[in-house]
């Protein structure tokens, strides 16, 4: 049944997404021109996303009697992101390496869920857990190798993997929701730091549309952008509630 609904709803959240990428892209570069801070702006960004994602997971984590080890090693990992951003705020130069030892500590959390996996674990959480790894060891990598671009491919993983979460928690109490929301701003503001520095913002992508669709969507005032990115998000996430929902028990 959750295959039948993705197959159907496909086209429509392609639609949504290749609409909403050429504003939200037109959004940034709004942001960076009227930014006049003295921090680099892409650090800013990053940092206030690690501040996200712990922030989020804290508040997720907040009625627990004790931390798990995931647990701790998450707030570890981030923690780790947070300071080599946040350095780069501040003009102090943060090692790269700290980058890998963040995903080596996040790897720890993913592969915990890994490791509690069973038959009955959604399908949808089980596409998480995977994603989450794949960008645990793109940062393992960025850490190693210094390429600062593979850390975009790392902020796609985890806004991937947090972004599934929440579809599978809508049914979550609203305290875990609104913290698995602030995990996948986190992501996003990771995303949107990487993205301007790699210099994203200046070409809109042509994508399903054609590039004079998505030259006229790159070019709105930035109203009309928030208005139809957040629409795009919204169709994007409802179909995926839908794709992603468990068939009834059949009654008698």
């Amino acid at each position: 049944m959750a295959s039948m609904n993705a197959a159907v709803l496909l086209p429509g959240v392609l639609t949504a997404a290749s609409l909403a990428a050429p504003c939200f892209l037109g959004l940034l570069k709004l942001l960076n021109e009227a930014y006049a801070g003295g921090a680099p702006l892409p650090a800013v960004l990053k940092a206030l996303g690690a501040a996200s994602l712990f922030a989020g997971h804290c508040s997720l984590s907040f009625k627990k009697p004790a931390l798990a080890r995931g647990d701790k090693c998450y707030l570890a990992g981030v923690t780790c992101l947070f300071a080599l951003f946040a350095g780069g705020c501040i003009g102090v130069k943060v090692p790269i390496t700290v980058a890998a030892l963040a995903g080596l500590s996040l790897g720890v959390t993913f592969a915990d869920l890994a490791a509690g996996c069973t038959r009955q674990t959604r399908l949808v959480l089980r596409i998480a857990i995977a994603t989450g790894c794949c960008g645990c060891a793109t940062l393992v990598v960025v850490g190693a190798t210094g390429r600062g671009a593979l850390a975009q491919v790392a902020s796609v993983c985890f806004l991937v993997a947090n972004s599934l979460v929440l579809v599978a928690m809508h049914a979550a109490p609203i305290q875990s929701r609104q913290g698995q929301a602030l995990k996948v701003i986190g992501s996003a503001c990771l995303f949107s730091g990487n993205a301007i520095g790699l210099g994203w913002h200046e070409a809109p992508p042509a994508g399903m549309i054609g590039g004079s669709m998505a030259e006229a969507l790159h070019g709105l005032g930035g109203l009309s952008q928030v208005v139809l990115v957040g629409g795009g998000l919204l169709v994007a996430y409802a179909a995926a509630v839908v794709a992603a929902a468990e068939p009834k028990a059949k009654r008698g």
